[in-house]
């Protein structure tokens, strides 16, 4: 039975899920919308938090007892927040979401065997960072769930396990074949090109649009309502624009309530009440015209497809008639207007996904394919159809301490590595250990040479010097193995799996 815990982490929110049999993947959830939201209240009776959706609008308005933008807290690191008359650090208002994701997972094992779980239970767990998410709130969740009895089995990307979903229900088989997936699951707007060879799934560019993940129509009603209301009053110092950015998003809830009922409108104007954060009680009426909402908006919609062509595409040297497929995710670019103009590329390249994003994670469930060769130290090269060195004979089997890693003194030591920051040229070294008998210690030394690929340098095991390997994630970390798809004198020879990592170091 399979125990591992999928999660993927948004902006605002993070989706979980198990699927402890084949066929029986289900989400964990405690409310409607099937979310663990990052939004919450401070009970100042009991000092006991909750999360919800509902208490957004109140942190939007700053009010007391209310908290949000956690992954952002977390990116900015060392903010605090009152809990009970004590300062705790902000990442610990996981904590109720941590707690209910345990309990719903132990219950829903329980459904398939008898199940001993208590707080000490280890949760094997893979996960998929939005690309929202900065590597250093990324790094701080990872480690802060750790110490909570979570081991990160497998860090994943979204658009390449996009890829992997579709090939595989669509039973595919690629033979460098592009694919663009642009995603707008949260507030921006992720743009990248996916290459899919056999097994191999690989990322060639990305690029990120920050603040373009919203609906078009209701960023157009917010920016306006807003842009309307402080030219009127002067609230807000038309330089401070930050403070006029949070007044956008603080918005967009009122926004979306406007945008649902311009569903059944049928007059040319819409008239409402509104306030802005730092004067909550002055309350103002805003007219807004529905033709001009639907021109702006029309506007807005057709910068997505510009973005994509001029200001994506385009640098990257990449053509559309190259792409097999374009991948929408999200319901920001599910509306007629944006649909229309991405069909100019041709109708049948365009595949449509919601914010429902459940088959990517049921792909975390995937058993990896069968190894086309295994060597007597557990290297796999996992492709299945290419030809590897036959290895030489094992030395006898014995269990070994783990040794002190090799003197590098130009090395320094790093907990984690995101591959994106990376300058061309590093150096990056993998000491690995396996406690098994006949296994022990090793190490793979690495240049990375550009376009997401490193030179193997040196390496204890298979690997030879001059291999070129590609990873498979982004996030490298200690604890876990890292996945490699590795190329042999032009021979792609599959996926190099190291041996769990103790200690990362780059140069």
């Amino acid at each position: 039975m399979n125990k591992t815990l999928a999660v993927f982490v948004n902006d605002d929110y993070l989706t979980a899920a198990i699927q402890p049999l084949k066929d029986k993947f289900s989400l964990l959830f405690t409310n409607d919308e099937k979310k663990f939201p990052f939004y919450f209240y401070i009970n100042p009776s009991d000092s006991s938090i909750d999360y919800g959706f509902d208490y957004k609008i109140n942190f939007r308005d700053n009010k007391s007892l209310f908290a949000g933008d956690l992954m952002q807290a977390l990116d900015k690191g060392g903010q605090k927040i009152s809990v009970g008359g004590f300062d705790e650090d902000y990442i610990a208002l996981f904590n109720p979401i941590i707690r209910d994701i345990r309990e719903l997972f132990a219950r829903e094992i329980s459904k398939y065997e008898e199940f001993q779980f208590s707080d000490a239970t280890v949760i094997d767990t893979a996960i998929v960072f939005s690309e929202n998410i900065t590597p250093k709130a990324q790094t701080a969740f990872l480690n802060y769930w750790k110490s909570k009895c979570f081991n990160f089995v497998k860090v994943e990307t979204f658009d390449t396990l996009l890829l992997q979903y579709y090939k595989a229900k669509h039973r595919l088989y690629c033979q460098n074949r592009k694919f663009a997936v642009l995603e707008a699951l949260g507030m921006d707007l992720n743009m990248s090109v996916i290459n899919v060879d056999g097994a191999n799934v690989s990322r060639l560019a990305f690029k990120k649009f920050e603040g373009y993940g919203i609906d078009p129509r209701i960023k157009v009603i917010a920016k306006k309502i807003v842009d309307d209301v402080n030219r009127q009053e002067n609230i807000i110092d038309r330089d401070d624009i930050a403070a006029i950015n949070r007044e956008y998003i603080r918005h967009y809830d009122k926004a979306v309530k406007i945008v649902e009922l311009l569903a059944t409108w049928t007059k040319p104007v819409i008239s409402l009440q509104t306030s802005f954060a730092a004067n909550q009680g002055n309350k103002i009426k805003v007219s807004l015209s529905l033709d001009e909402i639907n021109k702006l908006s029309y506007l807005y919609s057709r910068q997505f497809s510009a973005f994509f062509s001029d200001n994506f595409l385009a640098k990257e040297k990449i053509k559309t008639i190259d792409l097999d497929k374009i991948f929408l995710v999200g319901n920001s670019l599910n509306n007629s207007t944006v649909l229309k103009e991405f069909a100019t590329y041709g109708e049948t390249k365009i595949e449509k996904f919601t914010d429902d994003i459940s088959y990517v994670l049921s792909e975390l469930f995937k058993e990896e394919p069968a190894p086309a060769e295994v060597d007597e130290e557990s290297t796999m090269f996992q492709m299945g159809v290419q030809h590897v060195d036959k290895p030489q004979p094992p030395a006898p089997p014995k269990t070994v301490a783990p040794p002190p890693p090799p003197t590098m003194p130009a090395y320094r030591a790093v907990d984690n590595l995101n591959l994106q920051t990376l300058t061309l040229n590093q150096k990056v070294l993998l000491n690995t250990f396996d406690p098994a008998p006949g296994k022990g210690a090793a190490h793979q030394e690495f240049v990375y040479i550009g376009n997401h690929q490193f030179k193997v340098l040196s390496s204890s095991r298979t690997l030879r010097a001059g291999d070129l390997a590609e990873p498979v994630s982004d996030i490298w970390q200690n604890g876990v193995q890292i996945d490699l798809m590795i190329t042999r004198n032009g021979k792609n020879l599959g996926r190099f799996r190291t041996r769990p990592v103790v200690k990362i170091s780059i140069m």
